[in-house]
């Protein structure tokens, strides 16, 4: 799956269809573009809900190992520590020092200081909006976890792969949901860069 994330990046950057901070120059024709959007539409329907998934079997067994109070911290040092650094120290960099956009962003002191007083920093998580996103879902978790705890004559939560019919009902209403969250917010649009 990760290698499919790599190959979906390197598509954007020569294709021009998605935004990322590197694109090929020239930009292509929309002849040589229509088979990247075909591949690209492809990985996107179904490869981010593959992980987000994947992350959430292991997380089950993690929160009752840990307990809601270590899970999150095991959560912030593992998550939100190197998305911080990312939109703290990498992100920045990229913009100013690399600058791939030629922008004349004024002064280096005064552009910081307004990227972070004004929360700009916020949805500067570029590739790590992902990390942010588990982050988000980790927190909800382990508040559901403690606002309703499970019985305590409940068995552990087996690591069992889940039915074939589990599958594919999950499937279905993963590709029902992500259709519903593209009707309010399309391609293209985010909040905080999610």
């Amino acid at each position: 799956m990760i290698v499919l994330v790599v190959n979906m990046h390197a598509c954007v950057t020569y294709s021009h269809v998605g935004d990322w901070y590197m694109m090929a120059d020239p930009e292509p024709a929309l002849a040589a573009k229509v088979p990247f959007i075909v591949w690209q539409s492809m990985l996107q329907s179904f490869f981010m809900g593959l992980l987000f998934f994947v992350a959430a079997y292991f997380a089950a067994s993690s929160l009752t190992r840990r307990g809601p109070g270590r899970f999150v911290h095991e959560r912030l040092v593992r998550l939100g520590l190197p998305a911080l650094f990312y939109m703290l120290v990498i992100h920045p960099f990229i913009l100013l020092g690399l600058n791939p956009w030629p922008h004349d962003f004024g002064p280096v002191s005064a552009f910081y200081l307004h990227f972070l007083t004004t929360g700009r920093f916020l949805s500067s998580s570029g590739p790590l909006w992902f990390a942010v996103a588990l982050l988000l879902f980790s927190l909800v978790l382990a508040a559901w976890t403690r606002l309703r705890p499970p019985p305590a004559n409940a068995a552990a939560p087996a690591n069992a792969l889940p039915s074939a019919g589990k599958l594919l009902g999950f499937a279905l209403l993963l590709g029902l949901g992500s259709f519903a969250v593209r009707l309010v917010q399309p391609i293209g649009a985010n909040v905080l860069n999610l």
